[in-house]
C-alpha cells in the first residue's frame, strides 16, 4: 500500500507514478475492448501494443492521458460517429521514453494534439484561445530557464526534484496574455508554462516558482485517481486566495496545498542562498504566500468535508 504524504518523497512519488501508469493502461485497454466487442470496431495489434508499452517515463504520457479521457467521454455519450478518428490515431501513438524532461513548443504539436491538449488544458477557463504562437527567442530563453531551474532544484531541494522527475515528463511552452502556467488531471505528467522574454535570474525565479506550483497540483491530480480528497459538492462555493470568483472546495484545497509547498521552498536556506541577489523579491513572494496560506487554511479548516486521505494530507501541511 502506498504511503501517501503531503511533503515530497522520492519513493512515494515513484510508486504513485508507476501505479497510475498501470491504471491508465488498464483503463485504455478496457475502453478499446468495449468498442471492439460491442461496437465491432477493428482495433489493430499496433494500437494494443502501444497501450501496453506505455511507460511512466513516456514523452507522450499526457497524450495517452488525454486520449483516455476523450475515449471515456465518447463511450459515455454513445456517439459512435466521433470515435473513429481516435481509434485510427491509436496505432500512431509514440511510447518512447524521455531520458530527461521533454520541453516542447505548443505550436510544434500536431493539429490533432493541439486540439486534444487545449480541450483539457482550458477546461473551465474563460478563454479557450489562450495558447498563442511562441516567439523563437522567448522559447529558447524559457527552455534554458527550465533546465537551470531543474538543476537548482536538484542541488537545493532533492526531494522536490525527484518528485518532479517522477511526476513531470513534459513541459509545453506557449505564449499567452492571460495564463502563466497550468496542469490538468486529464493531462497527466505534463505542465504548461508561458514563455518569458529573457533568461535573467528574476525569470529563473519565476519559472522555478511555476514548476513547484504545478507539480504540487500534479501530486493532487494523481492522488485524485485514488480518492476524491474532499466530499463537498462542486456547487458549494468558497472564497479563495488570488481569485475573485468563489471556487469549489477541491479548488481551494488545491490552492492551499500549493501554497504550503511554495512556502517550504521559499523558506529553504539553500534555495535562498542561490537567490541571495533577489532575496527582496523572494521575501515579497514568501509574505504573499504566507498570508494567502493563513487565509486558505481557515477556509479549508472550516468548510472542507474531508475523506480520510484528504484529512491526512491536510494534517501534514501545518507550518
Amino acid at each position: 500500500m502506498i504511503n501517501f504524504k503531503a511533503t515530497p518523497d522520492r519513493q512515494v512519488s515513484n510508486e504513485i507514478s508507476k501505479d497510475v501508469t498501470n491504471k491508465l493502461i488498464n483503463s485504455l485497454s478496457s475502453l478499446i475492448d468495449y468498442w471492439a466487442d460491442t461496437k465491432h470496431y477493428i482495433i489493430t495489434d499496433q494500437a494494443k501494443v502501444n497501450i501496453h508499452n506505455l511507460s511512466f517515463k513516456s514523452n507522450n504520457f499526457w497524450l495517452f492521458s488525454a486520449f483516455n479521457r476523450r475515449l471515456y467521454e465518447i463511450t459515455l455519450s454513445e456517439k459512435s460517429n466521433k470515435i473513429k478518428p481516435y481509434i485510427d490515431f491509436l496505432p500512431t501513438l509514440n511510447t518512447s521514453k524521455a531520458q530527461e524532461h521533454t520541453i516542447v513548443d505548443f505550436c510544434k504539436l500536431s493539429r490533432f494534439q493541439q486540439c486534444l491538449f487545449s480541450k483539457y488544458a482550458t477546461e473551465g477557463y474563460p478563454d479557450p484561445q489562450v495558447f498563442q504562437a511562441t516567439d523563437g527567442i522567448e522559447f529558447k530563453h524559457t527552455q534554458k530557464c527550465i533546465i537551470e531551474a531543474l538543476e537548482i532544484i536538484r542541488e537545493c531541494l532533492p526531494q522536490f526534484f525527484y518528485e518532479i522527475k517522477n511526476y513531470i515528463n513534459t513541459f509545453v511552452l506557449f505564449s499567452s496574455q492571460t495564463m502563466s502556467s497550468g496542469s490538468s488531471s486529464h493531462l497527466l505528467k505534463c505542465i504548461y508554462i508561458q514563455t518569458f522574454k529573457d533568461n535573467s535570474l528574476t525569470s529563473l525565479l519565476r519559472i522555478l516558482d511555476r514548476i513547484i506550483h504545478e507539480t504540487a497540483h500534479m501530486h493532487l491530480h494523481l492522488l485524485s485517481m485514488y480518492d476524491p480528497l474532499v466530499l463537498n459538492s462542486v456547487n458549494e462555493k468558497f472564497t479563495s486566495p488570488f481569485r475573485k470568483d468563489p471556487r469549489p472546495m477541491i479548488g481551494v484545497f488545491h490552492a492551499y496545498f500549493v501554497l504550503f509547498r511554495l512556502i517550504l521552498v521559499m523558506r529553504d536556506k539553500n534555495f535562498r542562498a542561490v537567490f541571495k541577489n533577489e532575496i527582496g523579491e523572494v521575501d515579497d513572494m514568501l509574505r504573499r504566500y504566507e498570508n494567502a496560506y493563513q487565509y486558505s487554511y481557515k477556509v479549508v479548516l472550516e468548510g472542507a468535508n474531508f475523506t480520510k486521505l484528504g484529512k491526512r494530507l491536510f494534517d501534514g501541511t501545518f507550518l
